[in-house]
């Protein structure tokens, strides 16, 4: 996957200012203002320019956002700050209207700029969990031991390191919070959950994790939705397509729930649910991703759910979840 030529830092900086100046001396002459802005959703990313004050009085809302995002991230850099889009929804209520419409502009500006969202100064409000040997050593000097208990997943770019124990020989990403804290995982792996479709900062420490040479293995629902969580995790997102390879777990390995595991478990069939009209929507849909030919195993369970009509959660493998998932990890 390509990208838009990368910006270090400095150079981050120094083009918000220009731009933000340009818009200024523009205002000052009373003349119009034009913003090239990047689909995150295409790689490589595709322009569209929206002018102030425009033809509608949507396309001048839609400038005014991005106007009042550049500020607010020019801030953040000037002052090597963060703060989360939450944070800075509740800035401006009146302008943003939705959460969403902040979501979708700081993803825009990511790609514009062709750098990873923390790099501008954003990020998620933690979400995703993680436990096991290891402790996380933070760019301000502090430090998260995970052995002793589940912490919440860091922003990447408050990470400054990651320090294994010895004995750590795994990492095990599970679909649901219900199941991480189920799971006990003792030395030898990590568990990581994203508490359903993983984040930013829960995808950037199953990759750091990735590139220290440990095996990622993935526990999901044997549904569309958790096939999709996995490619996520695997192929990156859709629409964070700027992003390129760099939140992609390239050696993910599927180690359930698959049809093959309903054989040995007693009235397996008991526990199975019926696929519904979306699953079935969104089953049909995957099948055309051109990744689907990379994973031909997540192709064949598509199918088969789709053939069969049927799907399971991984609760159905009972109260010895434990020790099936080590004997499947050490099949492996």
């Amino acid at each position: 996957m390509s990208s838009l030529p990368s910006t270090t830092p400095p150079e981050l900086f120094d083009r918000i200012t220009t731009l933000l100046t340009s818009f200024h001396v523009a205002l000052a002459h009373s003349t119009s203002l034009t913003l090239a802005i990047a689909s995150p959703r295409s790689s490589p990313p595709v322009l569209h320019t929206l002018t102030f004050p425009g033809s509608t009085p949507r396309e001048a809302w839609r400038f005014t956002i991005y106007l009042s995002l550049l500020s607010a991230i020019h801030h953040l850099l000037s002052t090597n700050q963060t703060a989360t889009k939450r944070d800075i929804f509740y800035q401006h209520i009146s302008l943003f209207r939705t959460q969403a419409v902040v979501d979708k502009a700081v993803e825009e500006l990511a790609a514009t700029f062709s750098v990873p969202r923390s790099a501008l100064g954003v990020v998620a409000a933690a979400k995703g969990m993680v436990k096991g040997g290891m402790r996380i050593v933070m760019s301000r000097d502090e430090s998260v031991e995970c052995s002793t208990a589940a912490t919440l997943i860091p922003p990447g770019i408050q990470v400054e390191r990651i320090e294994l124990l010895d004995e750590v020989e795994w990492i095990l990403f599970i679909e649901k919070e219900a199941i991480f804290q189920r799971l006990g995982v003792g030395k030898k792996g990590v568990a990581i959950t994203g508490k359903g479709y993983p984040d930013v900062a829960t995808r950037e420490l199953l990759v750091r994790l990735a590139a220290m040479g440990k095996r990622v293995f993935a526990l999901v629902d044997l549904d569309p939705h958790g096939i999709e969580i996995m490619a996520t995790v695997r192929f990156g997102s859709r629409a964070m397509a700027h992003e390129g390879v760099r939140l992609c777990v390239e050696g993910l390995h599927w180690i359930g729930v698959r049809y093959e595991d309903l054989v040995d478990i007693k009235n397996g069939r008991e526990g199975l649910l019926g696929l519904t009209l979306r699953d079935r929507q969104k089953a049909v849909g995957m099948l055309a991703r051109a990744w689907m030919e990379e994973v031909p195993e997540w192709k064949e369970a598509l199918q088969r759910m789709l053939f069969c009509g049927m799907k399971a959660e991984i609760e159905i493998l009972g109260e010895d979840l434990w020790e099936w998932t080590e004997g499947k990890i050490g099949d492996l």
